[in-house]
């Protein structure tokens, strides 16, 4: 089956980050070493070839690293030879010393050339090595969106941020995919939790938008309804709570109440400013019926965290003022030691997902 020369996935470009430590400190590095770095040094000339020999030469005094026969594979993938990157990728897979990101280099280039059995495989190997492992999780949800399996995806990717939550991107794709559901809701805090725990990337930016777009439409919604409809799925009582109403129902009914008697210039979409009169009411109340001992929640913890300090109003700009350029300069223009204070403490600050605060939708 031949390749069609179209891009590489944007998760395989990632892995361009070397995965070698070239122990800067070593005060009499290895020959390895230094053929490593002649390596790298090549790589980041896109002196492909140049790289390949070096690692080579590498390879020669350190025989079983497994990390420059990667590299090698990488460096067969930017020059576009893709069948010595997998002949290069499937030699080092079956290595004890193997990581989880092999298996995916070697899925993603399978799914390149449109053999999404082999691509499938090759992820299901690698997690039966690596059951944690939230980048293979996330290239099986990516093969299931390509041929439109949206509840397969989403399993996928609730699965690895159950099992990987530090890993981003599974939440920076659920978001994306929530978004056309009825569970906008996911989008909504996904995407929140996304931008503080990679804010600074071009996705980043994405979501933003995304989650802007999330408030408008629902808002918009709520001009005609009277209802904030983050969910339109009705769960009623379910594990976490116990009794009464779901996450989701108390999510919809306390923002329906922090909207109503919001005012504003109705010829043009809601501003940041207004979402930041409902945030701030919302998780007021939410804290205030102790709903976040029934229904844990990493992202209202941040928020109210911020809410505390006094920062509630920066932070919201913080997570939607690229969606509006004109009223966030205009804010800045105001109010810029307030951002200001906002970035000093994130930076003192910042947020974490581990084992004890992970949430998932399928905890709730």
């Amino acid at each position: 089956m031949a390749f069609k020369g179209k891009n590489l996935p944007t998760t395989l470009v990632i892995l361009f980050i070397s995965t070698i430590t070239l122990l800067a400190q070593n005060e009499k590095p290895t020959a390895a070493q230094i053929n490593a770095a002649k390596a790298m040094q090549a790589f980041e000339k896109k002196d492909y070839d140049g790289a390949i020999t070096f690692f080579k030469k590498a390879l020669e005094t350190d025989k079983n690293n497994p990390d420059y026969m990667y590299e090698i594979g990488l460096a067969y993938v930017m020059k576009k030879d893709f069948e010595k990157a997998i002949t290069q990728l499937k030699s080092i897979t079956d290595l004890s010393t193997a990581r989880d990101n092999y298996y995916q280099l070697l899925g993603n280039l399978y799914a390149e050339r449109d053999d999404s059995v082999k691509a499938r495989e090759t992820y299901q190997a690698g997690l039966k090595r690596f059951p944690k492992s939230g980048r293979l999780r996330m290239e099986l949800a990516l093969l299931h969106l390509q041929h439109r399996m949206l509840d397969e995806a989403l399993d996928e990717l609730e699965e690895g941020i159950q099992t990987d939550p530090t890993f981003p991107l599974n939440y920076y794709w659920a978001a994306q995919t929530y978004k056309g559901t009825n569970e906008k809701i996911w989008c909504a805090l996904y995407g929140e939790l996304f931008e503080n725990l990679d804010p600074n990337s071009v996705r980043s930016d994405k979501m933003h938008l995304l989650v802007y777009d999330i408030f408008r439409v629902v808002f918009e919604d709520f001009e005609q309804s009277k209802k904030m409809t983050f969910s339109k799925v009705q769960k009623g009582s379910t594990d976490a709570s116990s009794t009464g109403p779901s996450f989701e129902d108390k999510y919809n009914e306390i923002m329906t109440a922090s909207a109503n008697g919001l005012l504003f210039n109705r010829d043009f979409e809601i501003p940041i400013a207004s979402i930041d009169t409902i945030r701030t009411r919302f998780i007021t109340t939410w804290y205030k019926q102790k709903l976040n001992e029934k229904f844990p929640n990493a992202v209202f913890e941040r928020q109210k965290q911020i809410a505390d300090n006094g920062l509630m109003r920066p932070y919201t700009y913080y997570i939607f003022g690229h969606a509006k350029p004109l009223e966030f300069e205009d804010y800045l223009k105001k109010n810029k030691k307030e951002y200001d204070k906002l970035l000093e403490w994130i930076k003192a600050h910042p947020f974490t997902i581990t084992d004890k605060n992970k949430f998932s939708r399928f905890f709730y």
